[in-house]
C-alpha cells in the first residue's frame, strides 16, 4: 500500500514537471536567482574563518 502511494505521488510530480513548458523556464530562473543570492551572501556576510585562523 505504501509503495503504491509513493509511486503514484512520484509519477504525479514526474508527469507534471515533464509536461511543463513555461514552468521549466521559471524554475530555472528561480534556481539561478537563489544561487546568486547565496553566493553574494557568502561573499559579503560570512567571512572565511578557517583561512584567518
Amino acid at each position: 500500500m505504501k509503495q503504491g502511494l509513493l509511486s503514484r505521488i512520484f509519477h504525479l510530480y514526474y508527469d507534471g514537471f515533464r509536461t511543463m513548458t513555461l514552468g521549466k523556464t521559471l524554475w530555472a530562473v528561480i534556481l539561478i536567482k537563489l544561487a546568486i543570492i547565496f553566493l553574494v551572501l557568502k561573499l559579503f556576510f560570512f567571512p572565511d574563518f578557517i583561512n584567518t585562523n
